[in-house]
């Protein structure tokens, strides 16, 4: 009897694991689906005309972040559920800038907030951070000409909150191109000294000794078009 009670608990336990098993499956299998949808959804639509793709791409930028919805309530442990909230920070984005929707600037902070909060690698936090970066230094629905006040802070800021992570590098150098679009000449030479200083052999730095040594030799150019070097 004892033994036929133990087969059966052993059968039932397998039965069960077996179940849990197969419903984890499931899940990963739906939250990869809906995964694949969002990243159909934020790529760049077909379209015959400026209007039409405009048209296309705030429909499919609303549903992409409608798609994240659903997910969010539907797949909260799954590992897909990372990238996805990444691709809702670009459409939420993405979409406030076409409407000019300051609402959207807040919506894409809010899934950043959620992204740095969970367990998702660094490097999609990272990405995730650069964007809340990109909304301080050019605002939904703002048209700024100067650069943004506190933006080379919230640059610099990037940079060093990755300093001790694999994705180190990643960031100065992620941090150097926010610089760069928001025309922080001054931030751009901080971020590439670093580099420069903390990691000269890798590829980074040898990009950056390439930039510079191309612009040495552009103005060196300049200067002998000008007349400025001849003897």
């Amino acid at each position: 009897m004892l033994r036929t009670t133990i087969a059966v608990a052993a059968l039932l336990g397998a039965f069960w694991a077996g179940a849990a098993f197969a419903q984890a499956a499931a899940e990963d299998s739906s939250a990869v689906q809906d995964l694949n949808k969002i990243r159909g959804l934020v790529r760049k639509p077909r379209a015959v005309s400026e209007e039409d793709y405009k048209r296309k791409l705030r429909t499919n930028l609303s549903e992409a972040l409608n798609v994240l919805a659903q997910m969010e309530k539907d797949h909260k442990a799954a590992p897909q559920l990372h990238e996805a909230r990444l691709h809702g920070v670009r459409a939420a984005v993405y979409l406030g800038r076409i409407t000019k929707d300051k609402k959207m600037g807040a919506k894409a902070l809010d899934i950043i907030n959620k992204i740095l909060k969970s367990k998702a690698p660094d490097n999609t936090k990272l990405n995730a951070n650069a964007y809340s970066v990109m909304l301080i230094l050019r605002p939904i629905g703002v048209t700024a000409t100067q650069p943004a006040k506190g933006g080379d802070k919230a640059v610099l800021a990037l940079a060093q909150r990755y300093a001790k992570t694999e994705v180190a590098v990643d960031a100065l150098m992620l941090a150097r191109s926010l610089a760069e679009g928001a025309k922080l000449a001054a931030v751009v030479k901080q971020l590439e000294d670093k580099v420069l200083k903390d990691y000269p052999k890798h590829k980074a730095a040898e990009e950056i000794r390439l930039a510079r040594s191309t612009i040495r030799a552009g103005d060196a150019f300049q200067r002998f078009e000008r007349g400025e070097d001849s003897q």
